[in-house]
């Protein structure tokens, strides 16, 4: 039997489908206008020597922030300015994300317009670093008493430096309202040694209000693959390799409701957009994606469409359709109630080998639900609009060799006009959608 690596895998890669997108009535999806796209056709790009991060855009989309290396740049995404290079990581950043909205009504006295995370080492330790950015996108003035940095390196280190780490799959660490962060802490895994419940893994629930931890959630015994705060900010769920979901109040951080065990780790998670029901992605040894009620934790539905544990899972805006990408180059989408598949789009191999290295990620619904994005892990990035059963594509030529998998994924901006993709060459390409 062969074997198969990314070196391999890139130098036999060729874009084919054995299921493609459909009409409602079985029509198959065609390319829009001057689709597909490649490397040379993007609108703008910036390279960099060293390895960067997913980018992250702000709420109203006017800037970019991008980790490269232990730094996080701040760019103006219409002129591509550098405004801001902030430094105290010290080794390769994992992870940046600005909070959801204008945070000016958490500190009205403040010049703050945006706060920015970025999730990195500090030395010995794995810090999560929240930076206050002004209207222009640069970093607030050092002013007495008025934000945490201006005070002295101590306070600065309680206030805007949290050790541990993001939760790994998919969820956004602020919540919706920009009010609180979720981060873990004591996230090992239990199984090659158990540990006294004090020490098992936690979520921590932080108030950037107040700029307190107000809730330290315990529970879980394994590994924590996902937590997010609900669409209403009301709840907080969690997935974990103990083989359970829990189900928490925000305000309280009571739990509400325990999920399983169901039998196998549980990867990953989603809120439907009206927060009453919960998809979680359970593994081995059985692969499901499950529905169950926030409000009484009651199962709904359960989806069996895919081989391997599903890490991308995301609901359409109305909260009719769920899409989730999986191994095997497969992407499905179906109904959340019922379980009935409405669509698969999957690649095609001739080498099987190849399959187990091709996952689908960053699975999106955009331009409200008309439209979803996805991305291949070689770097393709695939766009399918719902109304005209036309698709996009942006990626790479067969000479444009690669020898490795982009490290980091493409992100799409909020207003659904603009993709920004961190490719393997080291280039930041910006293309319009």
């Amino acid at each position: 039997m062969g074997s198969m690596n990314q070196k391999k895998f890139l130098e036999q890669f060729v874009y084919a489908l054995e299921h493609d997108f459909t009409s409602p009535s079985g029509e198959p999806a065609t390319w829009a206008p001057d689709h597909p796209k490649h490397w040379g056709q993007e609108r703008a790009k910036i390279a960099f020597e060293e390895s960067t991060s997913t980018p992250a855009f702000s709420h109203d989309n006017k800037l970019l922030a991008v980790g490269i290396d232990g730094d996080v740049h701040v760019f103006h995404v219409a002129t591509q300015e550098r405004l801001q290079v902030l430094r105290k990581h010290t080794d390769v950043i994992e992870k940046v994300e600005f909070a959801p909205c204008a945070v000016d009504h958490l500190q009205r006295q403040s010049k703050t317009r945006y706060i920015l995370l970025s999730e990195g080492p500090v030395g010995e330790k794995h810090m999560i670093i929240l930076w206050e950015l002004d209207v222009h996108g640069k970093l607030v003035e050092k002013r007495e008493g008025k934000s945490a940095i201006a005070d002295p390196p101590e306070a600065e280190e309680d206030r805007h430096c949290l050790e541990g780490h993001l939760a790994p799959f998919g969820n956004a660490a602020f919540s919706p309202d920009s009010r609180t962060i979720l981060y873990v802490t004591n996230n090992e895994t239990t199984q090659s040694e158990p540990r006294e419940a004090a020490s098992l893994p936690c979520i921590n629930v932080w108030s950037i209000e107040s700029h307190h931890l107000r809730h330290q959630l315990l529970g879980h015994e394994d590994t924590i693959m996902w937590a997010a705060v609900s669409p209403d900010n009301l709840q907080i769920a969690s997935a974990s390799w103990d083989g359970t979901a829990r189900i928490w109040d925000l305000d309280s951080g009571i739990c509400l409701h325990v999920v399983g065990p169901l039998g196998g780790q549980i990867w990953s998670g989603a809120f439907s957009p009206n927060a009453k029901y919960l998809a979680i992605s359970q593994g081995n040894p059985k692969t499901y994606i499950h529905i169950y009620e926030t409000g009484t934790g009651n199962p709904v539905s359960r989806f069996e469409g895919f081989h391997r544990a599903a890490h991308s899972l995301t609901w359409s805006p109305d909260g009719t359709m769920i899409a989730c990408g999986a191994d095997r180059g497969e992407l499905c989408i179906w109904d959340p109630y019922t379980g009935n598949e409405q669509m698969r789009w999957r690649l095609a191999f001739d080498n099987p080998l190849m399959s187990r290295l091709a996952i689908v990620r960053k699975v999106q619904f955009v331009d409200g639900g008309r439209k979803l994005i996805f991305q291949i892990n070689e770097g393709t990035v695939e766009l399918y609009d719902f109304e005209s059963n036309t698709k996009k594509q942006f990626g790479r030529r067969v000479e444009d060799r690669i020898d490795k998998f982009p490290p980091s994924e493409m992100v799409c901006s909020g207003d659904s006009r603009l993709l920004v993709v961190p490719d393997a060459d080291g280039v930041l390409r910006r293309w319009g959608l």
